[in-house]
């Protein structure tokens, strides 16, 4: 436990250091052969830290470049050049360039007899490059692997994509199955997705979405962390475009790989706020590239989807073989023989009147959940709501934004929409009485609260989770014995942890203030009860952060210090939701206080204060801020 708890401060704080480097320049240039002109197609920059290789796939090819030295007058460098196709080209040069001069690849051979040059310019020496993502993606040392039927996905230990492994694979297995059935793909291999905590130095980044996609090494990058998550189920279906066709212009290679998205939801909006941009304006891949990234992004979905269910795959596909990245809007009205503002028209009026089915809004929204994007999860929620044609449409809407409310940290909306679904059901459950109660009790409302779980048992009176409810209600006003006899009466013998674990330690909670010594070697027992529950849970679930919380709250109870901070400082770690996260915070104020390190318990349960906790976790950090300080 140690040594995860090390490798979970390591993450959470980071360890920066700085090392020497240069800042590189890379631009990408299509010859046209008619007249000798150079057209700027691709323009972007790296930090190269020395003695490191980074590596990318940048415009129509990957590029790898070896740091060899740096000194304030000059750098060594070799290269290496990769092109895409059924039979791959190779170029490989080593330079020693003096700042802001070009290294140059020429005559770099294209699909189609295209031909590109690559300027690879060395700008400036950087003496404290930030390192503090110290991980690469060509050390297997720094990454633990695990196979997917089509994936090989790699991860840092005890980041969050080893906690949440299993959703990221889902979500990549998913929609690599929808994308491959849809064109009917028989793709060799697997492809490998490296998903670290943070940016890593070896890679060429995408820098509008924050993601790296190389399909000459059939492997893709994405960032994991609870605040910056890249994530999405592009990065496979762009690696699988690229590697079956063959390069294309980046405005329909990600239009393609976009197909399954939900783009049409923004583009909708951006066409009726009148922000989209002129179709032509974007068909060159430099102009694309510079683009506003969330516009061109969903212009090119949508307009490709368009192009393909209107006038089907097999001419899209046509054209992605023909296009090159000068000519996409000369190659458009030669396949559908119509100009492209003419097609534009048609692809703008589609996208003013298609109808997007409710099913969808969901869809959506749970992938979002799986993928903690919750703000996002909301707004495709509310979209379900504004769509609904019917009662049922509604309380499942309403049912919907409830959750993504409480997990927002928003209660007070889950409160409104908890009370419009009981309004829109015809028979009224227990469940759903109880669980207005339980966000009434997060506002403050405990007379609401109170009122809403007696209904609910009033429905079912043997319900084991609405009495635990019940007995919380009467610890967070005061009436601890009430409490204990409601816990009392509510245990089963029913195996798991759940609702019977949470009942001990709620028990165990007031038995442990009593002065008698039976009480208190019952709430030891009880404690050590829950202690072997959610060891079980953890060791078949150890991506479960509540398994983590209960457990640190046991060992708390136990007064094993060490344990209880150990595993609350897990749960913090893979936690999202503030209502969780404000009761962690609020235990590890407690277990500070008990192992006699103040700073630390003022600093988590001012966070209790200062986040989206619940109204009786605030009131409890409250109270113990105030006796720190006297």
């Amino acid at each position: 436990m140690k040594k995860i708890l090390f490798t979970l401060c390591f993450l959470i704080a980071g360890s920066s250091f700085a090392a020497e480097g240069v800042l590189f320049k890379f631009d990408i240039y299509q010859i046209d052969k008619s007249n000798d002109t150079k057209h700027l197609i691709y323009s972007d920059s790296s930090d190269i830290v020395v003695g490191s290789t980074i590596t990318g796939f940048i415009g129509p090819f990957s590029l790898d470049i070896e740091l060899l030295t740096a000194d304030t007058i000059k750098t060594t460098f070799n290269a290496h050049v990769i092109t895409l196709g059924t039979s791959a080209n190779t170029y490989s040069k080593s330079f020693s360039v003096e700042y802001e001069l070009p290294a140059r690849f020429e005559q770099i051979a294209g699909k189609n007899k295209t031909e590109y040059m690559l300027v690879i310019s060395p700008m400036s020496y950087k003496p404290d490059i930030d390192v503090h993502c110290s991980y690469s993606h060509h050390k297997k040392k720094d990454f633990s692997v695990k196979p997917t039927a089509h994936t090989e996905i790699y991860y840092v230990p005890s980041s969050l994509g080893d906690f949440y492994w299993d959703s990221v694979k889902e979500i990549m297995e998913s929609n690599y199955r929808l994308f491959r059935d849809f064109l009917n793909l028989n793709i060799p291999g697997k492809i490998h997705i490296y998903i670290p905590p943070c940016p890593i130095n070896s890679t060429i980044w995408d820098k509008r979405f924050g993601t790296s996609v190389d399909p000459t090494r059939n492997s893709a990058v994405a960032i994991y962390n609870q605040d910056f998550n890249t994530i999405d189920p592009f990065i496979i279906t762009h690696a699988l475009t690229l590697r079956t066709y063959g390069y294309s212009s980046p405005f329909l290679s990600e239009g393609l790989a976009n197909y399954f998205s939900f783009a049409i939801y923004d583009m909708k909006k951006i066409v009726a706020n009148k922000t989209n941009m002129p179709l032509e304006s974007i068909l060159e891949t430099y102009a694309y590239m510079q683009a506003d990234p969330l516009i061109a992004d969903r212009i090119s979905a949508t307009f490709s989807r368009y192009l393909i269910d209107k006038y089907s795959l097999s001419n899209f596909l046509e054209l992605y073989k023909k296009v090159d990245d000068l000519n996409l809007a000369t190659t458009i009205q030669e396949i559908y023989k119509k100009p492209v503002g003419e097609l534009e028209k048609e692809w703008l009026l589609y996208v003013d009147t298609v109808t997007i089915p409710k099913r969808t809004y969901v869809t959506f929204a749970n992938a979002s959940e799986m993928m903690i994007k919750y703000d996002l999860m909301h707004t495709y929620n509310l979209a379900y709501l504004a769509n609904a044609e019917s009662n049922y449409d509604s309380l499942q809407a309403f049912s919907a934004l409830k959750r993504s409310a409480f997990v927002n940290g928003n209660y007070y909306q889950a409160v409104d929409y908890q009370k419009k679904m009981i309004e829109s059901m015809a028979e009224k459950r227990a469940i759903d009485w109880m669980a207005l109660g339980s966000y009434s009790m997060m506002v403050g409302e405990n007379d609401s609260a109170f009122s809403f779980y007696q209904k609910a048992l009033t429905i079912d009176s043997t319900d084991n989770t609405i009495k635990f409810n019940l007995a919380m209600y009467y610890k967070n006003i005061g009436n601890s014995d009430k409490a204990k006899e409601i816990l009392l009466s509510n245990f089963s013998n029913i195996k798991g942890a759940g609702t019977q674990g949470e009942t001990r330690i709620l028990l165990a909670d007031i038995l442990a203030e009593s002065d008698k010594k039976s009480d208190q070697e019952s709430a030891g027992k009880y404690y050590q009860e829950t202690v072997n529950l959610f060891t079980r849970l953890i060791q078949s679930n150890s991506s479960s952060p509540s398994g983590y919380m209960w457990l640190g709250k046991s060992y708390l109870g136990l007064y094993d210090y060490e344990k209880a901070i150990n595993n609350l400082q897990i749960a913090r770690f893979i936690e999202s939701r503030p209502f969780y996260l404000g009761m962690i915070d609020l235990w590890l104020g407690k277990a500070y206080i008990a192992s006699g390190d103040k700073t630390l318990a003022e600093e988590y349960l001012s966070s209790v204060l200062s986040s989206a906790s619940s109204a009786y976790h605030q009131k409890e950090a409250k109270k113990l801020l105030e006796q720190l300080k006297k």
